[in-house]
């Protein structure tokens, strides 16, 4: 089994209420994700999305419109929560033989303890995801994620 790990985005939907995480995001590459899982609502929950604010979300976590800012110095604090956050939700899910990470180096900071689990699984990680879409494409396409019903 396979999973994707994606940054947040500053572009966000204004809504009075929560929306799914994966709905409220609008920018990075989170639009193009979504492209292309539609139909597939099995793959929602093996996304995981980087918060500044909120840490390690399920794409359907609900979550409310924020402004934030992720500095370094927070991702470098925030680490053992996300690893932990991480941990909990990998080991719902069952193994994982690879792991996508679209996320910006600060973003990827937050995570970066993944890279010291035992048995950890391959991982992909694409620092630039607007430029590297092509790459992450291929990767998904290669898992079957661009497959449609």
């Amino acid at each position: 089994m396979n999973a994707v790990i994606i940054g947040c985005s500053n572009t966000k939907v204004r809504s009075g209420a929560p929306l799914p995480a994966i709905e409220l995001y609008q920018g990075n590459t989170i639009p193009e994700l979504r492209n292309v899982i539609t139909g597939r609502p099995e793959l929602r929950g093996r996304i995981f999305i980087l918060s500044g604010r909120y840490g390690v979300l399920g794409a359907d976590d609900p979550i409310e419109w924020y402004d934030h800012s992720l500095t370094l110095d927070e991702a470098i604090s925030r680490q053992d929560e996300c690893d932990q956050a991480l941990k909990a939700k990998f080991g719902q899910l069952g193994a994982y033989s690879e792991i996508l990470v679209l996320a910006a180096p600060t973003y990827f900071a937050m995570i970066s303890g993944i890279l010291v689990w035992p048995d950890r699984p391959t991982i992909h990680w694409l620092p630039d995801p607007k430029r590297q879409w092509d790459i992450a494409k291929t990767i998904l396409s290669r898992w079957n994620w661009t497959r449609k019903p």
